[in-house]
């Protein structure tokens, strides 16, 4: 996507930002002038020449960068679109979540006055927990802000959300930003113990459809008798459970549900069980040196979450021995894996 095509959408929505900031009395900010105009994406380019910082230092207190900025990663932002400027500010700044910015010195906003801010090229949002997140709502739930408890020694950092520029993704920058989050995280955190996503299963639907009308569904006997309850195919019960999914996705099984089970070990065999892996987000994390750590069930229950995996979500945990992990599946192609997804894989089909 050629991003400087967009800027005259951005520049509208970084000047409805900027307004809304120079109105906040309580913010020390310069004067609030309209970026008028976006450095195109730079071509001579190194991952050297590319450096990672929080959010929140690039943003600073300058309500026309501030509005250059979030608009920037508002438009990015396409595994869970913003629905409002609050919402972006609290994922970035809120309590217990952080946001970490990758930025090249080439690529700015420019206003009328020959000021310029950094533009993000990617970006991470994480949240800070004492459990490993099976639950995608519970992070994004705007009603839940003020009831949320501080987490001031957190032991998860849960990457849920990463975004990059188009033409930025050939230079490996995710990779960048998660080590470069991962570090500072470690750095200001002590008590962090485990890095890990909490993934969409984009695709996971369409490979159950797939499998199940061509009577090729991994399922083990019992896994087969849960699935299809009173006697109906297997392709019947995969169609009433979409269908349900659909019409509600509060319905769609949970974790510790029966059907929430055999869902789960359908997911593991669909993630890792092949030769290959094909599922595109699966391949960028266990490139970047993740492994599989677990498959939950009822993770998202939205309608977004309904269409892409039937609520289905996946922890890719950045564990010791990243690197060694990496090299081993650019070179193999295969998954690492838990031993609680190991044994959903070779379960006796």
């Amino acid at each position: 996507m050629n991003w400087s095509a967009r800027a005259p959408a951005l520049l509208s929505c970084a000047a409805r930002l900027c307004a809304q900031t120079s109105r906040a009395p309580s913010r020390r900010v310069c004067s609030a002038a309209k970026p008028v105009s976006y450095s195109p994406f730079p071509r001579a380019v190194s991952r050297d020449d590319i450096h990672v910082h929080r959010a929140e230092e690039l943003i600073g207190n300058c309500a026309w960068k501030q509005g250059a900025v979030l608009a920037s990663l508002k438009e990015r932002e396409r595994v869970y679109p913003v629905g409002s400027d609050d919402d972006l500010r609290w994922r970035i700044s809120g309590r217990n979540r952080t946001c970490y910015v990758c930025v090249h010195s080439d690529y700015r906003a420019f206003d009328g006055d020959g000021r310029s801010v950094l533009l993000p090229l990617g970006a991470v949002y994480i949240y800070l927990t004492n459990e490993l997140s099976g639950n995608v709502q519970k992070i994004l739930k705007a009603s839940a802000r003020d009831k949320e408890e501080d987490v001031p020694s957190p032991s998860h950092a849960i990457f849920y959300s990463i975004s990059t520029h188009e033409e930025a993704a050939r230079l490996g920058i995710g990779n960048k930003l998660i080590k470069g989050a991962k570090a500072d995280l470690a750095a200001r955190y002590p008590s962090l113990a485990c890095f890990s996503t909490l993934s969409p299963m984009t695709g996971f639907r369409a490979w159950l459809e797939d499998r199940a009308k061509d009577d090729s569904l991994p399922l083990t006997d019992a896994e087969e008798r849960i699935l299809c309850g009173n006697g109906a195919s297997v392709a019947d019960a995969v169609r009433r459970l979409i269908a349900g999914g659909e019409e509600k996705p509060s319905s769609l099984p949970a974790a510790d549900s029966p059907l929430g089970a055999v869902l789960v070990a359908l997911g593991a065999r669909y993630i890792a069980g092949g030769s290959q892996v094909e599922n595109p987000i699966a391949q960028f994390h266990l490139r970047n040196g993740a492994l599989v750590a677990r498959i939950v069930a009822g993770a998202d229950r939205s309608r977004r979450g309904a269409r892409r995996s039937l609520g289905l979500m996946a922890n890719y945990e950045y564990a010791p021995g990243v690197s060694r992990r990496g090299q081993r599946f650019r070179r193999t192609h295969t998954a690492e894996v838990s031993a609680e997804v190991s044994a959903l894989i070779h379960a006796k089909l």
